[in-house]
């Protein structure tokens, strides 16, 4: 599991699914996912998902890239970036980025 979440970090601007997961980490789809909810207490999505979120915040933050630049980044299109960091944040990434603390 430990493998499989290095490799999301690593990978994350890149298409990830479980079957690619699976053959990286050398078990079956079924045997990591349930593995990976039984470490993590989260699906791989979800995890993939809140990785990509934490990056994303990270450079809204600390860079001045456009939040498209970010997006593709880590891996997102914009609408798919924006609902989640609506999920995540309650707002958008620009206006994650305007509220940062200076």
């Amino acid at each position: 599991i430990e493998q499989a979440c290095s490799y999301i970090k690593s990978h994350l601007n890149r298409r990830l699914s479980v079957n690619l997961l699976a053959r990286q980490v050398a078990l079956s789809p079924t045997s990591l996912t349930r593995k990976f909810r039984e470490q993590t207490g989260k699906s791989l999505i979800e995890y993939i998902n809140a990785i990509r979120m934490e990056e994303a915040a990270t450079l809204l933050c600390e860079t001045e890239w456009p939040v498209k630049m970010i997006c593709n980044y880590v891996g997102l299109r914009p609408l798919r970036m924006r609902q989640l960091f609506h999920e995540h944040h309650d707002c958008s990434p620009t206006e994650f980025r305007r509220r940062k603390p200076e």
